[in-house]
Order: structure tokens, then C-alpha cells, then sequence
């Protein structure tokens, strides 16, 4: 079980998700990927954070989170790809993982850029050898699943409970270390 008590979550987050339980073995009808990248400009380093929200016939339940830190270079452009990599690979063991349930998969995001490359609405005119990878992961996505991925915008920096949610995971690697 997870100890939700050491999370560090901003207090509206708190009102909305700390009574939600844990996902254990209800039925899912769907799941809602939260995600997020920063970068820590002065410190060079950037990470990505994704946060499971399960949809089951009885209400929501924390499905979990899973951090990164960015892949290749530190930057927040690469960091949201991050982020959007790790829901996609989750979907995917996720859907596996239930192929009797088919249920939706929506993935919520705050950068619209990224969200429109991995959608193929849009193309990459730098760091496309993360995006390259990302939306070949969402196109083999759509291939496979059964029904469509949902994609949801949430404004940044607007205190959205779950899109903060994935906030401690991300910040515990992106912040600079005691001492360097």
C-alpha cells in the first residue's frame, strides 16, 4: 500500500483526491493519465511525472504515480515528452493487463504543443527524437486499442487537484540536491 501521508500535495489537491482509496480489484471502466514535466533551470536537471486516476464502477481510485527523470537533455519541452512517453508505455500494460475489461484510457496534459505532436496534429521542429518515439508510441496506441485515447487539456499552474497530483514524485527529482 501507498502512504499518502509523506506526499507532498498543494492543499486543494489534498480536498479532492486525499479520501479517494487505492485501485485493488474493482472493475475498471477507465483511466485518467496525469502529466507533467518541469525543468529546474538553474540546476540542469528535468523530470516527468504521471499520475494514475482508476475509474471503477464504485467511484475514482489512485491507480499510482511513476516519475522520470527527462530523456537527453534537460529542458521542459522534453520533459512534457517525457511525461507523455511514460503515460503512453503505462496505458499499454495497463490495457494488457485487462484485455477482458477494455476499458477507456483519457490522458490529461498541460502542454499543448507536445499533446498536438504526440496527437500527429502538429509537427516537431526540435527535439524530434523524443517526439519521434512518442508519437509512434500513441499511433501504435490508437492501432491497438479498442477505442480512442481521450486527450484533455488542463491549464498549468492553476492548482487542478489531480494535475498537481503528479507534482511530489516530479519535484523529488527534478529539485536541487542538499549540499550541490
Amino acid at each position: 500500500s501507498v502512504d499518502l501521508s509523506q506526499v507532498w500535495w498543494h492543499e486543494a489537491t489534498w480536498q479532492q483526491l486525499g479520501a479517494v482509496p487505492l485501485w485493488q480489484d474493482e472493475k475498471v471502466l477507465g483511466a485518467t493519465f496525469y502529466t507533467d514535466g518541469s525543468a529546474w533551470r538553474s540546476s540542469g536537471r528535468a523530470a516527468a511525472g504521471v499520475f494514475l486516476i482508476v475509474h471503477t464502477e464504485d467511484g475514482m481510485r489512485h491507480g499510482g504515480f511513476m516519475s522520470a527523470p527527462c530523456l537527453g537533455s534537460a529542458t521542459a519541452p522534453r520533459a512534457e515528452a517525457t511525461a507523455l512517453v511514460l503515460a503512453a508505455l503505462w496505458i499499454h500494460q495497463l490495457a494488457a493487463s485487462l484485455p477482458a475489461v477494455q476499458p477507456w484510457f483519457e490522458i490529461a496534459f498541460d502542454c499543448v504543443h507536445t499533446a498536438n505532436i504526440a496527437q500527429g496534429c502538429q509537427a516537431a521542429h526540435c527535439n524530434s527524437d523524443v517526439h519521434i518515439v512518442l508519437r509512434s508510441l500513441i499511433h501504435w496506441l490508437e492501432v491497438v486499442l479498442p477505442w480512442p485515447i481521450y486527450w484533455t487539456h488542463i491549464q498549468s499552474h492553476q492548482s487542478h487537484p489531480s494535475h498537481q497530483s503528479q507534482s511530489c514524485p516530479r519535484y523529488t527529482l527534478c529539485a536541487p540536491m542538499p549540499g550541490l
